[in-house]
């Protein structure tokens, strides 16, 4: 039996974390390993557990005290999906910053989240085995 892939949800909103959370715990192969509500839990979780893909609103509270880079040298080789109810070009922008493979629009996450994640594996593959 093959180890799921472990999924770090990062978002401001209790209602979105829990949706995206059951979408995930619905599939097999896929594991949430924590979540966080701002941008210094998710730094705090980034550095605490061993995430193969983060998945992270782009927009959460903090956003303005961390710079871009600081949220990639905390990443330690996960894959980054950003995501966002925006999809101008300043928030696509903002997400290649951060190092996003992907910046997914909130409103089709129920068709585009398993995608994205796989899309990431393959990409990047996985690199934190328990």
């Amino acid at each position: 039996m093959r180890t799921p892939v472990r999924v770090l949800v990062a978002d401001d909103s209790d209602t979105m974390r829990r949706a995206i959370c059951a979408l995930l715990q619905a599939q097999t192969d896929l594991a949430v390993c924590g979540e966080a509500q701002d941008y210094p839990e998710l730094l705090r979780m980034l550095s605490e557990l061993l995430a193969d893909v983060v998945l992270m609103d782009i927009r959460m509270p903090g956003e303005g005290r961390f710079d871009p880079t600081n949220i990639k040298a905390h990443l330690h080789g996960s894959c980054l999906l950003a995501m966002s109810v925006w999809n101008d070009e300043e928030t696509a922008s903002l997400a290649r910053s951060y190092g996003a493979v992907k910046l997914l629009d909130k409103s089709q996450l129920a068709s585009t989240l398993i995608p994205a994640i796989e899309e990431c594996i393959q990409q990047h593959g996985t690199v934190h085995r328990a």
